[in-house]
């Protein structure tokens, strides 16, 4: 893991095995955190961060209890990053709002549009994730 994440973009290679220890939609409260905090590790320094960890990252923040890594990853991916935590949201408990935020408040200007239309979503943890943002 090291190595790929030293190797910053030349890692992309490494993506499907990247994406296979990130949380799926069905087994998000059971997966291999250890695993899946050494994912976020390499796909934090890939440039742009590939759409297709975003999901994956997304539940990463919600179920991790260290998510320095997967915050640093869905930072860096911006205003796309939006969306995937926002769909996550149904499945926030009390404390991790607060997590699942910072990424969001991190994506800046460019999100505050998507942000400011959440606060009509008609899911009630995704309005208060946006307003925490």
């Amino acid at each position: 893991v090291m190595a790929l994440k030293a190797a910053g973009p030349a890692a992309a290679p490494a993506l499907p095995a990247l994406l296979r220890l990130l949380p799926g939609e069905d087994d998000a409260d059971d997966f291999d955190q250890e695993d899946a905090r050494a994912a976020a590790s390499v796909l934090a320094n890939l440039r742009p961060v590939p759409d297709e960890a975003l999901p994956g990252l997304a539940r990463c923040v919600i179920f991790l209890d260290e998510a320095e890594d997967v915050e640093r990853a869905l930072a860096a991916a911006g205003r796309a990053a939006v969306a995937p935590v926002l769909d996550e949201a149904s499945r926030l408990v009390h404390g991790a709002y607060t997590t699942a935020a910072g990424p969001l408040r991190a994506a800046g200007e460019a999100a505050a549009p998507l942000l400011r239309a959440a606060l009509d979503d008609p899911r009630p943890r995704a309005r208060r994730l946006a307003a925490l943002a």
